[in-house]
């Protein structure tokens, strides 16, 4: 009776929370925050941090006393929970600066961990500004990684900046692969660095392709900030003579940059899968993930199959660091 009085109250705090994120972001609407959480339940799957865990003996360290000041950013929502989980589990001090922008949802993961062990409460802090900290993870844009450079670069630190995924595309993908690659697309309304902003095609692909397989995905007309966003890029490429293609809730507009607009992919074709590999790692500092199919002979074990790359496992650390060996070496 115990546990399901908590489990009762720890609902009630995740819902609390989400609502008062959408409130205050209207990018967090209750799907999205849906999404986040499945995707953070499956990570924290027993048999998923027991094979994290093993790679790294000595976990949690022995009377660990560092402060590890974790500034999260706030594009998804509990984008910083990986960061949350990996402290903690290492045996440090979470000292956490909560973006603006999902403000709400750290400090309900807190509150139910504090209710389960009193060891939580005395590891895990909030504060506006990080001091007095030993070690800092911080993630944000371009911009700000440059300042957060400025200000922690004397500590031992990560920091990471903007990234993009793209997928690579050989025309033989079945229609179920390619209904399953919207998810990686529109998820979060293609605001984190595991969307897919970039599109590598074979010569000759039809992407007309696209607006047929991605039509239960409209669902991301009803948020107004992505619609307006959608407007905006309506016009400017209008505007500017820049030829795109419309498909009512998504553009697609023929370019090799990787990082794109909300509301807009960018696609490029390929000769061969050599020219396809060369598009990667060339643009391999700005990639958070590949995805694509086993046809492909490229990177193959480095690719990510499509529809997944917002469900990462643990082990899937951002940017390709480590936080664990960062954490354990302080």
């Amino acid at each position: 009776m115990r546990s399901e009085v908590a489990d009762d109250r720890n609902i009630k705090l995740l819902i609390a929370a989400a609502h008062e994120s959408h409130r205050h972001n209207p990018w967090f609407t209750p799907r999205e925050t849906a999404r986040s959480l499945a995707s953070l339940g499956q990570m924290l799957k027993p048999a998923n941090l027991k094979r994290w865990l093993s790679n790294h003996p000595g976990i949690p360290l022995p009377a660990s006393q560092k402060k590890i000041g974790v500034i999260m950013a706030g594009n998804i929502p509990l984008v910083g929970f990986h960061d949350m989980l990996s402290v903690l589990v290492s045996g440090h001090y979470l000292l956490a600066r909560c973006s603006s922008q999902d403000a709400y949802l750290p400090r309900a993961v807190a509150d139910i961990l504090g209710g389960r062990d009193p060891w939580y409460k005395e590891r895990i802090m909030f504060a506006d500004e990080i001091k007095e900290a030993d070690a800092v993870i911080a993630t944000g844009s371009d911009n700000t990684a440059r300042y957060f450079s400025w200000h922690y670069g004397h500590l031992p630190h990560i920091i990471r900046k903007n990234r993009n995924s793209a997928a690579i595309l050989t025309g033989q993908e079945s229609p179920g692969e390619l209904n399953a690659l919207g998810e990686d697309v529109f998820a979060y309304h293609g605001l984190g660095c595991r969307n897919v902003t970039c599109l590598l095609l074979p010569a000759g692909y039809d992407t007309g392709m696209f607006a047929k397989a991605w039509k239960q995905y409209r669902y991301v007309e009803k948020t107004e900030a992505y619609m307006n966003n959608l407007r905006y890029q309506q016009a400017y490429l209008k505007t500017s003579a820049m030829p795109y293609q419309d498909h009512d809730f998504f553009l697609l507009r023929e370019t090799p940059v990787l990082a794109s607009p909300v509301g807009v992919i960018h696609y490029t074709f390929y000769p061969d899968q050599d020219a396809a590999l060369e598009f990667v790692r060339s643009n391999e500092s700005m990639l958070q993930c590949v995805l694509g199919t086993d046809s492909l002979r490229i990177i193959k074990n480095d690719m990510i199959p499509l529809g997944q790359s917002q469900r990462p496992m643990p082990w899937e650390y951002a940017d390709g660091v480590d936080t664990l060996a960062f954490l354990q070496q302080l």
